[in-house]
């Protein structure tokens, strides 16, 4: 039965309070943050600024410490993303190829990892000998192929229509011709999904740099 005008009206109440409920964080730091000290002292809750000032970005600014921030936040989302999705997008269509030899082998490590991952220390004492320490892939390259994101690459290419490879390949192409100029093309969707899992990942991937 479809709900009545009181249903209706309930349930468009009732989101309407949860958008705002979800709104009020948000809305109350950017006014805090063009709020003047003593507003914000003063005052407990603050949704409008009753003195607009640029004094918190003058200080937060100050020195370039959070610019250099945003600038290597930035590199080692856009770099690392980048190295994620060539290495996953490699195995998962060499994984995904029938013939490949060890392929089954490979493919039953990278499932391994999935129940089984390392600690922090030989995470740690790998990147150590790998003279890794206090670089930028020690931020990348531990963490360059995820092995659920492989999986699910891995799957989308093995549904592609295999007479569609077969063709391009009686015409001559080679796997690097085909994965560029077929494969890749078809995988949009997914490929998206998957970079933005690691891009997200890598932008909030704040424990890594502290170890």
């Amino acid at each position: 039965e479809k709900p009545g005008p009181a249903a209706r009206a309930g349930k468009t109440v009732l989101m309407v309070v949860l958008a705002l409920a979800m709104l009020f964080p948000f809305v109350y730091v950017i006014a805090v943050s063009f709020s003047s000290y003593r507003d914000v002292i003063g005052s407990g809750l603050i949704l409008f600024p009753r003195h607009p000032t640029l004094e918190a970005y003058t200080v937060i600014f100050n020195g370039g410490i959070v610019t250099h921030a945003l600038t290597v936040s930035l590199l080692i989302t856009l770099v690392g993303t980048l190295v994620n999705m060539f290495m996953t997008v490699t195995m998962a269509y060499g994984l995904s190829r029938p013939g490949i030899p060890a392929s089954r082998f490979i493919l039953a490590l990278v499932l391994f990892t999935l129940l089984f991952s390392p600690g922090i220390i030989p995470n740690y004492l790998l990147v150590k000998q790998l003279g890794l320490i206090n670089t930028f892939g020690a931020l990348i390259l531990p963490g360059a192929i995820s092995a659920f994101n492989l999986v699910i690459v891995r799957q989308f290419f093995m549904n592609l229509p295999p007479e569609l490879l077969e063709s391009a390949r009686i015409d001559g192409a080679n796997d690097p011709w085909i994965l560029l100029r077929i494969v890749l093309p078809l995988s949009k969707p997914v490929l998206a999904v998957v970079a933005l899992f690691y891009g997200v990942a890598h932008w909030n991937d704040f424990f890594a740099a502290t170890l």
